[in-house]
This record gives structure tokens, sequence and C-alpha cells, in this order.
């Protein structure tokens, strides 16, 4: 075990009562205290002021020293120099001064730089486009790809990569949306009467058929059944003679059961517009440069 350090320098008058020693008042006044001791005066109070003053500053200075870790001794007058050198010195980090006062900071600063410098893997983001292996030395640094975002990962997985900055969206991301459609003609068709069939009669009188020629189109004559005298309706006196009753038939069904008949099958086209270019577009968000350094070994 080290010897503890030590010291031998003691105060002066150090249990002397306060009677016998000057007060700072009159120590401060004391004419042998401005002008020096004279001869065969020899003021006992005065020179207690004096040595304990003198004595106390050197023992409070040799604490200091062992205090330290040096010895304060009056016999050695070197190693005493050498030691309050080192003691008033004081120490960085538990770092202590050499003999001649000075510390060697390379393990401290070493430290410090080890606990200042970016970690492997830590970024710098700046303005500056100067590569921070000029700042921090021994240190190796790629700049990030141009356009590349920093996104916050989960645990464990920072270091992947992804996204894009431009975008063209897929079927399923598209939102709803409308198109314009336009149907062309083909042009006109018939259809037929088909089975359809609307029938009837009508009573008309025909001077002997002579209206005859003028009952056209879906109605026909049917033909005259002589005298019709007995029929009700059919007696039309003129100049006493008899008229023939002839029948204008027209068939009408009381309810509609016909069909038309079909004229082939045909087709219209739809032409559907398009909406939109498909063009890709731009995906950031609002956003200020920067120089993005990452620092690899």
């Amino acid at each position: 075990m080290a010897e503890e350090p030590k010291s031998n320098f003691r105060i002066f008058a150090e249990n002397v009562g306060d009677a016998n020693v000057e007060t700072d008042n009159e120590y401060e006044v004391d004419s042998q205290r401005n002008s020096g001791v004279v001869p065969g005066i020899a003021d006992p109070r005065m020179h207690n002021k004096l040595y304990k003053q003198a004595t106390i500053m050197v023992a409070a200075i040799a604490q200091v020293i062992v205090q330290a870790g040096y010895n304060a001794l009056d016999n050695d007058y070197s190693g005493l120099v050498s030691n309050i050198r080192q003691a008033f010195a004081g120490s960085v980090n538990g770092v202590k001064p050499d003999s001649q006062g000075n510390i060697d900071l390379t393990e401290v600063l070493e430290e410090i730089r080890r606990m200042t410098y970016p970690r492997v893997g830590d970024f710098i983001i700046t303005k500056n486009p100067e590569n921070p292996s000029k700042k921090y030395d021994g240190t190796t640094w790629e700049l990030l790809k141009k356009d590349t975002f920093i996104m916050s990962a989960e645990n464990g997985k920072a270091g992947e990569e992804g996204g894009s900055n431009s975008h063209s969206n897929s079927l399923d991301e598209m939102p709803p949306h409308t198109h314009k459609a336009t149907v062309s003609s083909n042009g006109g068709h018939n259809h037929g009467r088909g089975t359809m069939n609307i029938t009837g009669t009508l009573c008309l009188p025909t001077h002997t058929g002579r209206w005859n020629p003028y009952i056209t189109g879906a109605f026909w004559a049917e033909p005259s059944n002589g005298d019709m005298k007995g029929n009700e309706g059919a007696d039309f006196p003129e100049s006493w003679r008899w008229h023939d009753i002839g029948y204008a038939t027209f068939d009408a069904s009381r309810s509609w059961t016909g069909r038309t008949s079909t004229d082939g099958s045909h087709a219209h086209d739809v032409m559907i517009s398009n909406t939109g270019e498909g063009k890709p577009y731009d995906n950031r968000p609002q956003y200020i440069s920067a120089y993005i350094w990452i620092r690899t070994k």
C-alpha cells in the first residue's frame, strides 16, 4: 500500500489567545508592519500576528498539496516545488500532471472524440456540401442518393429501402369516376304485321254495289244478300226503290293478342371515351433539400 502524503508545515502561535495577537485594525496601522522591525523593539503581539498569518497561508497551501496526493515537506525544496506545480495544475478526468506540471490529454481527448463523433450508421443533414470526414478525422462518409427521403423505422428495421418519388395509379387505386358513352346509329329497319290482326264489320248501303270500289285497305265488301228489307236498318225508301245493303268488313279484336314479325338481329356500336392520361405524378410532400451524409466506417 502506498504511503499517504504528508505535510510538516504548521501554524505559528496556533494556540495563542486573541489578547496576545494584534487585531486586524492594529496590524493595519502598526509602524513595524509598515516600516519593518526596529532594532531593540519587538512587540510580541505584532510578531504573533505576523507569523500566524504567514504560517497559516503556508499550512493551507501544504494541505492542498497533500489533498492532491503529494508530499509537502520543508526539507525537500525541489520536491515541494514539483508537488506545488502538480497540485495546482490540477487533473483532467483523473489524469494528473507530471513533475513539470504538464498533463497528457491524449487519452482524454480520445475519449471526448469517441463520445462526440457520430457513430457508424449515423446521419448528418446539412447544407454544407463538404464531406464530414474533413471534420471528423479517420471517418468515412457516403452521400445519400439524390431525392431520397428519410422515414421513421420500427425496431430492427432501420436501413430498409423502398418507395418512389412518382407513381401511376393502378386500377384498384383509382377513385370512382365517370366516362362519357356514345351509342352509334345503325340505320332504319322495318317490321311486318306478323300474326297481329284487328277485325270488325261495318254495314253500308251499296246502291247495288256502286260504293264497292271505294272500300279499300283493311276493309273489304261482303257480297250483297239481295232483298235485305227484313234486316234492321236496311229499309231505306228512296223513290219507292229498295236499296241493297252490303257489309264492309274489318277484323278488330277486342284484346291485343297479335305479335309483330321479327326483322333479324342487328347491333349498335357503343363508344366509351377515355378520361385521364395515366401519366406518373409527383408523390413528394413539400420539402427543402439538403445534403444527407451517412457514416459507413
